[in-house]
Order: C-alpha cells, then structure tokens, then sequence
C-alpha cells in the first residue's frame, strides 16, 4: 500500500522492492494437461497496486523512475502461483472434406498452472537524488501439457542423465502416439515457454517533482515445443509419385482423408534464446498528493535480429504411412529423425500510464491503462535442419503455427485502506481486451475480454520486516468460435496449384492458417495465490 511520507509505515508499504525468479516448476502442473492465455503475464510484480506510478519496487519493471520516489535500502520477495482451470470443445471435423459440423467433441477439461517469483534489492547508496536497483523477474511463464496415452512427459526427453539413441527414439514415441492426441495436437501438444529478464536499473531526481529512470534487462529465454503435423496435406489431393502420403493414400490404411492417425508425424524442438530490452519513464509529483507515471518497455530483441531465435535440437517421428512407404520401395527408413532447430517469434513493446492520489495518510486510489502491441507475435516459425530431416521423404525446412494476436488494453481501478498502523488492504478491478480474436482462438492461445480481480493483505510485522498475501481470479468468459482462421484446405489448394505465391491459400499456408480446424468452445479461469516477504530501511 502507498502512503504520504508523513508515516514510516506508509514508506515501507508504499515501497516494496521487486523482481522475479524463474522457481521450480508446480508438480501439479506438470502432472495435468493445461491451456494458455495472454503471453506476457499482467500483474509482473504479484498482487498489489504495482504500476508506473505506484511507489513499490516492483513498479520498476514498469517504469523505473519509481525507484526515487521512496529512498533508502530494500529487499523484496514475492512468490506468486498461477492456476487456470476450464474447458474446450472442438466441432467435429467431418475426414473427408476437412470441414467442421455443429456438433461439438466430448469436451475436455484442463489445468493450467505456473510460478511466478520476484526477488529484488535496491539502495540509494546515501545519496539525495539517486537510486540503483537490480532485479530479476519472469514476465513470460507458461507451460502446456496436453499429452494423451502416455503417463510421461516431454520434459523426460530432457533428463540430465545420458540417454542413447534408441531410448530418446522409444521415449519420443511413448510420448506422442501421433494417432493417439487429441483434437488440438495439430496447434500443440507440449509448450513450455519462458523469460527470465535480469535488469539493472536507475532512477535520478531531477527536481523534488520529477524524476526520470531507465533499465536495461538480459532475456534468457527457453523454449520446448511439441505438436503433430498432418503429413498428408503436403502430397495434396492424390499422391503424385515419390510422394509418400497424400489425402487420397495412407498405403495399407487406405484413403488418408484429413486428421489420419496413418499421416500423424510427431515433432518436437527444443531450444534456449538470448536477447536484450530496455525500458524508461517519468514520474511527475504536481501535487503533494498526486503522483503521475509514464513507462515504455522494449520489445525484446534477439541477438543478431529483432525475431527471437531459440537454436537447439529437434525430433521427429515419422508418419506410419510414410514409414511403410519407404519399406515397400525396398529402401531404408529412419523413423525416428533428429537434428537442429531455430524457433523464431517476436514479444510485443508496451507502453503504461499511472495515476496515484493519496487524499489522506490512510486512504489511496490507484489508475493504470496500458498498451501492448502484441500482435507482433503472430507465429512460431520451425526451422529444421541436418541430414536425418534431408532424407526422403524429405521433411520441410521451415514449419509456421499461427498465433494470430492483436494489441491489448488493459485498465485497472484500485484503491488501499491503512486498516491499522501495521495492516493495511489493497485491491483492484482490470478490464483487460482478448489477446487473440476469436476466429485465432486455439488450445494454445485461450483468451477473451476478461474482468481481473485482487485483493492483497499487508501486515507490518517488526521493524522494517513486513508481508503481504494476495489472491486474484481473472474471469474469461466462454468463447463460441463459429468460424476459425485454419483450415487443412488452405495447405491442399497451394499444393494443388503447384504452391502459387499469389493465391490467397498459399499466403494463408505460409502463415501457418494451413491447420486443421480450430472452431468450438472454449473457457479459462485463472487463479492466483501470492506470498511476499519485504525488508525496508529508510
């Protein structure tokens, strides 16, 4: 909570240090399968009044010219668990056309869940007007585990112990049971993505009402994607030959048609990023009891271009109606392909503005609006490469899954109350727009206008020492998707016409729109629980 500087407590509320700490990942969520929604986390910092103009350590992340608004030595921790719970319903995809009905699939429940820890310091090192902080957070942390028929994980493809080819093969193949995934393993089956940001940071009081700040962040990134690619929408409407798989021939399976457990071919890429962000703003004090804050925040760049690449290994599994085609020719036949990946997206840059009035020592109200430009992150783009993917048949160099985002908004009313002179209470309601249109809606990237509700609890328990506990919900309302950006004809028509660049089917193929059908029903709630430990010496 944020007070005037007439109360001691008030300054260790109103100032709490903050970053994040990439933690060990939740069992449960490691043990269900999940769904995603917004890319970059909104409330980077926990469950409090955190923003360009609040003055909390935390608020750096935002805006770092918060750092100088409240002098002196801080340490904070927070811990901070994320868990979504809802559903998804696919329409039923008629196999021979590619082409949805009314009917919807059994639905299929999911469990999301990720932490998310901050730890920070920061000092003025006894000076008036300067203030130097260093911090760590994860403002990206999702992990999606949407495996069917096997009790394992793609996380046992990464165990520390060494493992030789036959076993990483066999594990591969337990794992995925192309023909034995669900409806949405054509968009994913696995995904754990995250951003661990380590950011140095200053702030100068230029005058008593304004002071300035900036901070620069290294951006270790990894990434472990997993899904299933139809095979057969590359050979087109019939196998031409030295094709070995088209919609018209899954060998001793018969017509492939679309979604054939025959043409499943399982891939799965792992890799780690490094990339560099910046970030600056303003914090104008026009009134004794009124603070204003601007703060921007770069996307992050990639070493060696703006697309964040993460290099290193891939595998994959070849389809069965592949796999018999190459033994029938009499050749040999490596089923089980490995080699070396780049993965390139790109995270958006983001701008927030602040309003803090403090009308008494006990009493603050708190306005936040924020822009992210987000709809810089419209794919993954999979590139392969080594001699196993070159052998025919040959697996493609580049590979597009469509994300589709857009821009959010977010607008957030909050307010705390000084209850006693060592509790205080804060909360707060953000309206926040849908990351994701719905016609782009998949397992992978759930999300919808949303109500995002918290409440946070602060106890001063000794001296500078003091904790806060928060609890937050972020509603999502059920999205009927009727009619969905991916289709499996979109791949056929461009074989078909011999990949012309010009037809609208290959430009959707290109894009990564060339996916089965994604149309149905689709619901997230998330919950959040969180925990901080703050240490203030004014």
């Amino acid at each position: 909570m944020e007070q005037v500087k007439s109360s001691n407590w008030a300054k260790r509320q109103a100032f709490r240090p903050a970053a994040c700490l990439l933690c060990a990942l939740l069992a449960s969520a490691w043990l269900s399968t999940a769904a995603a929604g917004p890319v970059v986390d909104s409330r980077v910092g926990g469950l409090s009044l955190i923003g360009p103009s609040s003055l909390h350590l935390a608020s750096a992340y935002y805006n770092p010219a918060t750092l100088t608004m409240s002098p002196g030595y801080h340490v904070f921790f927070d811990g901070t668990a994320r868990l979504g719970v809802g559903s998804y319903s696919r329409r039923v995809v008629d196999n021979a056309t590619g082409l949805p009905g009314t009917a919807l699939e059994p639905a299929q429940e999911y469990i999301e869940g990720f932490p998310q820890l901050f730890l920070g310091f920061a000092s003025d090192l006894s000076t008036k007007n300067v203030v130097l902080s260093i911090f760590a957070c994860t403002p990206v942390a999702h992990r999606l585990a949407l495996q069917q028929g096997s009790s394992l994980s793609v996380g046992d493809l990464s165990s520390p112990r060494p493992r030789g080819r036959e076993e990483q093969a066999d594990l591969l193949e337990q794992l995925f049971k192309p023909g034995e995934q669900g409806a949405a393993r054509h968009h994913v089956v696995d995904l754990t993505l995250y951003h661990l940001n380590i950011t140095t940071a200053a702030s100068y009081r230029i005058i008593k009402e304004l002071s300035i700040g900036l901070s620069v962040s290294y951006v270790f990134g990894s990434l472990d994607l997993a899904f299933v690619r139809d095979a057969a929408l590359d050979g087109g409407t019939k196998r031409d030959d030295g094709e070995a798989v088209a919609l018209d021939s899954c060998g001793s399976a018969g017509k492939c048609g679309y979604e054939s457990a025959a043409a499943a071919e399982a891939i799965r890429t792992r890799g780690i990023s490094h990339g560099i962000a910046f970030a600056g703003g303003v914090l104008i004090r026009p009134l004794p009891t009124l603070d204003i804050g601007v703060g921007y925040i770069s996307e992050v760049v990639g070493v060696g271009g703006e697309d964040i690449p993460a290099k290193g290994e891939a595998w994959v599994l070849r389809s069965p109606a592949a796999v018999e085609f190459m033994k029938a020719g009499g050749s040999g036949v490596n089923s089980d392909l490995q080699g070396r990946s780049t993965v390139t997206y790109r995270l958006p840059h983001q701008v927030q503005l602040g309003l803090t009035w403090r009308p008494s020592v006990r009493l603050l109200f708190n306005f936040q609006a924020r822009w992210q430009h987000l709809s810089t992150f419209d794919r993954f783009t999979v590139q392969l490469t080594g001699t196993e993917f070159r052998e025919a048949p040959r697996m493609p160099d580049r590979i597009s899954l469509y994300r589709g985002h857009q821009d959010v908004f977010a607008f957030q009313l909050g307010g705390g109350y000084l209850l006693l002179e060592s509790l205080g209470l804060q909360g707060g309601v953000m309206l926040e727009t849908a990351s994701v249109p719905a016609s782009a809606t998949t397992i992978a990237t759930i999300d919808g206008i949303k109500v995002d509700l918290f409440a946070g609890l602060y106890w001063r328990v000794h001296e500078g020492f003091g904790l806060r506990l928060g609890y937050g919900v972020a509603l999502t309302p059920t999205r009927n998707v009727e009619s969905s950006d991916f289709s499996p004809i979109h791949m056929v028509e461009c074989v078909d016409t011999r990949f012309s660049v010009d037809s609208a089917s290959c430009k959707a193929a290109a894009q990564g729109r060339g996916l089965p059908d994604a149309a149905g029903e689709y619901g997230l709630v998330t919950h959040r629980v969180g925990l901080g430990v703050a240490y203030d010496a004014f």
